[in-house]
């Protein structure tokens, strides 16, 4: 069994050399990206990479002026609908105070009525107490008469 694992052993390590001189190549070797790249001289690099610098800014111009108007609009319609909304608050309360107005009217015109009735009824109901009262006062000056000619 030793001869075994004296075997296995020896096959661990010789596979652990070969990964490690593996890493090796691939660490000292460059990538292909790299190589690629390394090949493309600065003014090249500039040609390609300008325009597309260029269209993105442009892009990005758009985007903002795009932004700051509707931004502005927006304000705008902020503006707007207050100014409508102010508009119909004032409207309402030119409302309310007329409607408010003529309520108070009619309520003075409408208590100035029944006061004029209720003094009507009064001296009316005065005027038949009166003639209540002078009905009875006969009668009992009748009644009086009465009873003294009963005694006479």
């Amino acid at each position: 069994m030793a001869a075994n694992l004296e075997d296995l052993l020896a096959r661990i390590e010789r596979l652990e050399a070969a990964e490690h001189e593996h890493e090796e190549a691939v660490v000292a070797r460059p990538h292909e990206a790299d190589r690629f790249w390394s090949h493309i001289p600065f003014g090249a690099w500039l040609k390609l990479s300008g325009p597309s610098f260029a269209l993105m800014a442009l892009g990005f111009g758009l985007l903002w002026n795009g932004q700051q108007v509707t931004t502005q609009r927006i304000l705008d319609l902020q503006e707007s609908t207050t100014d409508r909304i102010l508009d119909l608050q004032e409207r309402i309360t030119d409302v309310q105070v007329s409607t408010a107005q003529q309520i108070n009217q009619v309520q003075r015109e409408t208590a100035a009525q029944i006061s004029a009735v209720q003094r009507e009824t009064a001296a009316q109901i005065i005027q038949v107490q009166r003639e209540t009262t002078d009905r009875l006062l006969e009668m009992q000056q009748r009644l009086i008469d009465l009873h003294r000619e009963d005694r006479s």
